[in-house]
């Protein structure tokens, strides 16, 4: 295996045409962010259109205590 010792002492800047291991540098970063836009505006369309709860009115579960409550009664 050689050794390219002035691999990196100059920047490259890629394009999305750029080949990258098989694929282009465009197609990496589809597969690697997708589409991050639109998955946050969905993300905060379900958040906002979701039953509005009264946090007042809201009880607190101990998924533990329930599960050891289960275990011991069986």
């Amino acid at each position: 295996m050689a050794i390219h010792k002035n691999r990196f002492k100059t920047i490259t800047v890629l394009s999305g045409k750029t080949p990258v291991l098989g694929a282009t540098a465009e197609e990496w970063d589809k597969a690697l962010v997708g589409n991050m836009r639109q998955s946050l505006v969905e993300v905060k369309l379900r958040a906002t259109s979701g039953v509005k709860r009264d946090v007042t009115k809201a009880s607190s579960f101990d998924v533990a205590t329930f599960v050891g409550e289960q275990i011991r009664s069986h």
